[in-house]
């Protein structure tokens, strides 16, 4: 009997490391650079994750709606489309492939040691990327003061976190995307707060979309709008309306007053070579349509025109990259994995919910710029696979039911 306690508290205790190296990681996307970002997970997510794997019997047992089945079939699948690859190796998949089994564990063992572990996730999210942007403002306005920049200079190229504030990612896109999660939690909590916390999600909000504003990111701009926008539409909620007055009448005074209209014009109007990259990427998913090119092939896509010439090693859309690696089979399997995972959850009126618009605007942004979502710890991670796994995996308290609680026990 001692044993089996013992057992057990062994077993606790590696799953509180995995879940506490789960929210560090969550939290290194703000403030670390992609190579120690991997570092951070290896070994505070990944090598707890390891001596959980025993436990992945009891997620299969659980797994009602064959969310971890689908799951473990992808990755499986993809990790073994190295040996039709040119030039892929089957070790390098099932890295990658054991590394989300990891991710997968400690968001799992979260659930089971926190039983409102979405509810503590969200707010975590919101908690350290207020920090994160104030932050990068604070650093921001010290570098305007310290080097007299004007705004058409600041203007004049994209910059990302760590040119901002001297740490985090170094390309645009990402830093717009981690932005742009900040600014989704801030907006989901905005009709549940009381006043005085309602400015300061406003202030938040303005804050978080000036940054982005700065990496002159359109994906996750037009992603953002458009997810925020589904929020409005589906929740129906008084103040979803009054934030969106605010951040509309606030960026109509931003162009108007700071002459932002040229810059905006101008990166509309730049130069744009996705519909090039995606008709090629659709040309090699015909040549290889059952299997696809095999994990470790790279598109190597030729880029021609607009003054430059270049070739790009992936589709740049994470869904036409599952077809043009994996073929019909491993996309359609990707997309059963989506539905399978998300088919309760779309149903449920918890927090579970804000992991849903996360996901969908992470896949928006993924679908513009994104590479095989089977891949080593990266941005596709942020924007896919945790909140997936945090949608289907964890567990939240319901608020029609503890309003229901509540007035049985005032009846009583």
């Amino acid at each position: 009997m001692t044993d089996i306690c013992r057992m057990r508290n062994w077993k606790t205790s590696v799953r509180t490391v995995a879940s506490i190296g789960l929210l560090g990681y969550l939290a290194a996307f703000y403030f670390l650079g992609p190579s120690a970002q991997k570092t951070l997970f290896y070994l505070a997510v990944a090598l707890p994750g390891c001596l959980l794997l025993p436990d992945l019997a009891r997620v299969l047992q659980q797994d009602k709606q064959g969310a971890v089945k689908s799951f473990l079939f992808v990755v499986s699948y993809y990790a073994l489309s190295a040996l039709w690859s040119e030039k892929g190796e089957l070790l390098d998949g099932v890295k990658r492939s054991a590394s989300l089994v990891c991710l997968m564990l400690a968001i799992s063992s979260g659930a089971k040691l926190q039983p409102n572990a979405a509810n503590w996730t969200r707010r975590f999210m919101l908690a350290i990327g207020a920090v994160a942007i104030t932050y990068y403002c604070t650093a921001l306005g010290m570098n305007i003061a310290s080097s007299s920049i004007d705004l058409p200079q600041l203007l004049a190229q994209r910059h990302s976190l760590r040119e901002i504030g001297g740490i985090g990612d170094s390309n645009p896109i990402n830093g717009a995307i981690y932005l742009g999660v900040v600014i989704l939690a801030a907006w989901w909590v905005f009709p549940h707060c009381p006043p005085i916390e309602k400015l300061g999600l406003l202030a938040l909000i303005a804050c978080g979309t000036s940054l982005m504003f700065l990496t002159q990111s359109r994906g996750p701009f037009l992603s953002l709008g458009a997810t925020l926008s589904l929020i409005v539409i589906t929740r129906r909620h008084r103040d979803d309306l009054v934030a969106a007055a605010f951040v509309l009448a606030a960026g109509v005074a931003a162009v108007v007053l700071l002459e932002l209209l040229p810059t905006i014009t101008g990166r509309i109007t730049a130069p744009n070579y996705r519909l090039d990259i995606w008709s090629h990427a659709i040309g090699l998913i015909k040549e290889n349509p059952y299997f696809g090119q095999g994990l470790g092939t790279s598109a190597e896509i030729p880029v021609v025109g607009h003054g430059r010439d270049f070739v790009v090693g992936h589709s740049h859309s994470s869904i036409l990259e599952t077809f043009r690696v994996g073929g019909i089979t491993g996309g359609l399997a990707f997309l059963v994995m989506i539905f399978c995972n998300l088919r309760t959850t779309v149903q449920a009126s918890d927090e579970r919910r804000f992991f849903l618009f996360w996901l969908l605007f992470g896949t928006l942004c993924l679908s513009t710029n994104g590479r095989l979502p089977i891949i080593r710890p990266s941005v596709e991670w942020f924007a896919f696979w945790i909140p997936m796994f945090l949608a289907s995996l964890t567990h939240a308290t319901t608020t029609t039911n503890a309003t229901l609680g509540r007035s049985q026990a005032n009846r009583r």
